[in-house]
Order: C-alpha cells, then sequence, then structure tokens
C-alpha cells in the first residue's frame, strides 16, 4: 500500500503558486499518495492558524512571504541555519512538535551551482533585505565565497540588520538604501533580485536601483519565477545569463520532502515534470 502525506503551503495571495504541482510530481516518481493545500493565510489570520494546526494532520507545511519569520514563534525547535537566518520555509510537523528548517538557501545553491566559478571571488550585489536574501547570502557565502557582497534595500535598519548577520562569514558587506544606489565602476559579477518586484504582484515594477543599468550585470537571478518575467527577458535580449526562481523553488520542496518523510528524489526529474524543459542554466 503506497504511503500517505498531508502536506501545505502556507502563505498569503498564493493562488499562483506551483508547489502543488511540485508535489504532485513527487507522488508520481515515489509512488507515494500526496495531499497538498495551498493555506492561504493573512497576517492577522497567521495565530488562529498555527493554534489550531494539529486539526489539518499535516505531515509537513512549506511556508512562504509574508511567514517566514513570524511563524517562528510558534515552533518547538528550530534547526541551526534556520535560527542564523531567522526564516523558516519548512516545517515538519508530528503529532505537537513543530521543527522548522530553511530549504530555500539550498535551492539557491542548486541554481547557482553551474555558475560557482563566476561567482567565486566575484563582487555580488543583493536586492532585497528578507527571508530570501539572508538565504542567498549563506548560499554564496558557505558555498560560493564571492569577494564582496553590496545589499541593497528600502530600511536602513534591515540593512544593518542583515550586514550584521552575514558578518560571521568574513566577506566584506556593503549596504546602501536602495535609491542612494551608485553602481561605480566596474560590474557585478552576480546580481539576485530577493523582492518581488518583477514578480507575479508586481510584473512591471523594476527591482534594479536607478543607478543600476544592465552593462553592470554579469549574470541575473531573479527568485521570482513567473515566465513571463519582463526583466529576465531584458537580460537575455543582452546575452546576460539570466536565471529565475524555478529550480529554487523544485530544490528547495525537494529538500523539505526528505526533512519530512526521509525519502530521496531527483530535482532535475521533478523540475521536469513540472516545467516540461530541462532547467537550461
Amino acid at each position: 500500500m503506497s504511503t500517505r502525506y498531508h502536506f501545505g503551503l502556507l502563505g498569503h495571495k498564493i493562488a499562483y503558486s506551483q508547489s502543488p504541482d511540485i508535489f504532485a510530481a513527487i507522488a508520481k516518481q515515489t509512488g507515494c499518495k500526496i495531499q497538498f493545500d495551498l493555506f492561504d493565510i493573512s497576517p492577522l489570520d497567521l495565530d488562529f492558524f498555527m493554534q489550531r494546526i494539529s486539526a489539518q494532520e499535516l505531515s509537513g507545511l512549506s511556508v512562504t512571504i509574508p511567514h517566514k519569520e513570524s511563524v517562528m514563534r510558534y515552533l518547538t525547535e528550530c534547526d541551526q541555519v534556520a535560527q542564523e537566518l531567522e526564516a523558516v520555509n519548512s516545517i515538519k510537523i508530528d503529532g505537537l512538535s513543530l521543527a522548522g528548517y530553511n530549504t530555500d538557501w539550498e535551492g539557491v545553491a542548486q541554481s547557482l551551482l553551474k555558475h560557482s566559478k563566476s561567482i567565486e571571488n566575484g563582487k555580488v550585489l543583493i536586492l532585497g533585505t528578507g527571508g530570501v536574501a539572508r538565504a542567498v547570502v549563506h548560499a554564496l557565502c558557505t558555498g560560493m565565497r564571492p569577494k564582496e557582497l553590496t545589499i541593497a534595500g528600502r530600511s536602513q535598519e534591515h540593512l544593518e540588520h542583515l550586514k550584521a548577520a552575514s558578518s560571521r562569514f568574513s566577506i566584506p558587506c556593503k549596504t546602501v538604501e536602495r535609491d542612494l544606489f551608485e553602481p561605480g565602476k566596474g560590474k557585478f559579477h552576480l546580481v539576485v533580485n530577493c523582492t518581488p518586484l518583477g514578480g507575479w504582484h508586481y510584473p512591471n515594477v523594476s527591482p534594479l536601483p536607478k543607478g543600476l543599468d544592465w552593462s553592470h550585470v554579469g549574470i541575473y537571478f531573479d527568485v521570482n519565477y513567473n515566465t513571463d518575467n519582463v526583466f529576465i527577458g531584458m537580460a537575455r535580449k543582452l546575452n546576460i545569463p539570466a536565471l529565475d526562481g524555478r529550480m529554487m523553488l523544485v530544490a528547495q520542496a525537494v529538500r523539505s520532502f526528505e526533512l519530512w518523510t526521509r525519502q530521496k528524489t531527483e530535482t532535475d526529474k521533478i523540475y521536469r515534470a513540472v516545467f516540461k524543459t530541462d532547467r537550461g542554466l
């Protein structure tokens, strides 16, 4: 008899999510029976949902914006990386036990694996200061060791917090408010958009600071995964290698499934099944 699991995604305004498709592909590959639900919960309703989560009879819960930080106060335990990043995107549920993990950083590492040589000892610009930005910093600094990080965001408080958190990696890190950004000379070997700008809800709003043009970009990585992403299209027209967030989405989900069930799956096969193409760049 096939093993049965009930998983879900906790977020807000997540009707676009392809997580159900990913877990359907995982079910087909593993032979498991998987029910996967979307829980569209506003920040005001999060407490009500989490206090009654046992009633859902879930084995695992993925977490996306805007709940990656706020959900942590409901956990009974949390792994070290998630604690360091102060963001959880994966919860293993065993009765009343809620164990939090961060698998986003592993998704980032998988996405950029083919470009690691270009990133090593290079300059990186990170746009945004939220949980995904922290995951990007962790993935880059533990695996690819860039020469220098620059983080651009709207909140000076959040910028300073992220800079302090990145200090443990001993890689120079500069912060700048988005509206005061000046690119200086030379290229950024990698630019990573960790904001929702250019994504599903803000498709025509540029994530790039006004002081940055494409001539300063070596590789562009946008964690959004809308297939009609205008800014990924712009980069590719200029022959700039550009990656979207689809591999990150699949890889973090596959890792979550492994944490929840102790079963391994093949990331590239899941990607191909969901998106009907190979991963490409």
